[in-house]
């Protein structure tokens, strides 16, 4: 199954163009019934510096009182291999796992989410470059449509994190020291968030 026909299935079809103002009726929907703080899981691929340091600017964006939350790092034949994927997937019903890879091993691993009952909540696709400006593309399935934009190699993800947060119904990071840019080569990149 191609990543289209997965997001199709799932109600995440590519749509575009809306402000981050409409993701807190999606955060509301994604709220745990008894207001508790519900897990984040991050995993980063490995073998890719931009999805590695993509995976650790969303981690240190969510994670609480100035602490990042851990990424785990996996290879991309270990996020193709049922065993491991099972492994990330075993977690407590209700944890967000937060994902960021190549499109090919996130089609993958979308497939077996899927196959096994996790629902998918958000997911993005980031054109990373070394030079000139990074390219974004993001929805989330409870919202009408996508967001995209530009931001300059120097600060490549500000409005990713954001969107994330807005989707998990965090509020917007204050200002902060910005992080060094993702040293790497030019990728194209998958980043999803789903349910377990």
């Amino acid at each position: 199954m191609d990543r289209r026909e997965f997001f199709r299935r799932t109600g995440g079809g590519l749509l575009l163009g809306a402000p981050l103002a409409g993701l807190p009726a999606t955060a509301a929907a994604l709220a745990s019934p008894d207001g508790a703080t519900t897990p984040v899981v991050v995993v980063g691929q490995a073998d890719r510096n931009g999805a590695l340091s993509l995976a650790h600017r969303l981690a240190a964006a969510l994670g609480h009182g100035g602490r990042p939350l851990p990424v785990q790092a996996r290879d991309a034949a270990a996020l193709r291999r049922p065993d491991q994927v099972d492994a990330l997937l075993s977690l407590p019903r209700g944890t967000r796992l937060l994902g960021v890879m190549d499109d090919a091993s996130a089609v993958v691993f979308l497939a077996m989410a899927a196959s096994r009952g996790a629902h998918l909540l958000a997911h993005g696709h980031h054109r990373l470059a070394t030079q000139g400006a990074t390219r974004h593309a993001c929805s989330a399935t409870a919202c009408g449509e996508a967001l995209a934009w530009h931001e300059p190699a120097l600060r490549p993800t500000a409005h990713v994190e954001h969107f994330y947060r807005a989707t998990l119904g965090e509020a917007a990071l204050g200002a902060r020291a910005p992080l060094p840019a993702a040293a790497g080569t030019d990728e194209a990149l998958a980043s999803f968030l789903i349910r377990l």
